[in-house]
């Protein structure tokens, strides 16, 4: 048991949000005993067994849609060809499945570590987020060697190393350059991202709008973007311009608007 509580870990890491399924219920034949888990990640890999086949086919979906909405939930499978919940199998069992959310909470991701994704996550350490840092420049990243609490992604040019962002993740798109703003935006705008917020004067970001609508981005995703980033208190520095940003999700994440 102690050996998928630590995968979980991992996962959770690299993944952000997984679910566990746990069988707490079972009468009948039944491939699997009460107590047995199986973790299910958001592109469907599992770890562990929970009897395979149909049944667990139905399970990793259920599991993938319980990731997405973040609500748990309590599901019967009976083993028979027909009847109440049956799955078209002929064992004559019944189990019931927990299936729970494991990981999420505030999570904070970072694309650039200059001076702004600096500040700001100097600032968001105080909030107590779960932080991610990305750059493609691998000594940017060396700052934040001495602190195991933040995660650093070493992402290829192309920004393809970026994380995938889960319903609690917080976007800031704060890169050195416009053209890796596009790069890490087309990374990150179809997500389940809770925000995503990308730095930048008010032509440039009509530049780059322009250029993904010429692309085939629809305007419904780019309503999704907020840019320039960060409330208007006329920040100037790293510093202000951090607290602009926080400020705009924290108002976001207390009251959903």
């Amino acid at each position: 048991m102690k050996a998928i509580y630590e995968q979980a870990l991992r996962l959770m890491d690299q993944y952000g949000l997984i679910a566990i399924a746990t069988i707490i219920e079972s009468g009948g034949s039944t491939p699997r005993d009460i107590g047995t888990k199986m973790i299910v990640c958001p592109d469907g890999k599992i770890f562990n067994t929970i009897g395979g086949g149909p049944f667990e086919m139905m399970v990793i979906q259920e599991a993938q849609n319980v990731i997405r909405t973040g609500k748990p939930l309590f599901k019967r499978y009976s083993f028979n060809p027909e009847g109440q919940d049956a799955i078209g199998a002929v064992c004559g069992g019944d189990v019931t499945v927990f299936i729970e959310p494991a990981g999420g909470g505030t999570k904070l991701l970072v694309i650039g570590a200059g001076h702004v994704g600096r500040a700001l996550v100097r600032a968001a350490k105080c909030l107590h987020f779960d932080i991610t840092v990305v750059d493609d420049r691998e000594g940017c990243l060396k700052v934040f060697d001495d602190d195991n609490s933040i995660r650093q992604v070493h992402t290829p040019p192309d920004y393809s190393g970026i994380p995938q962002p889960t319903p609690e993740t917080y976007v800031c798109i704060v890169s050195y350059d416009h053209k890796f703003d596009a790069l890490a935006l087309k990374q990150v705008i179809r997500s389940d991202a809770k925000y995503i917020g990308m730095m930048g004067s008010a032509k440039k970001v009509k530049t780059l709008f322009d250029q993904l609508r010429a692309e085939g981005y629809e305007q419904e995703l780019l309503n999704r973007v907020h840019a320039p980033i960060g409330i208007p208190i006329e920040s100037e520095t790293p510093e202000e311009i951090a607290v602009s940003i926080l400020a705009e999700i924290i108002r976001i994440k207390n009251t959903g608007s």
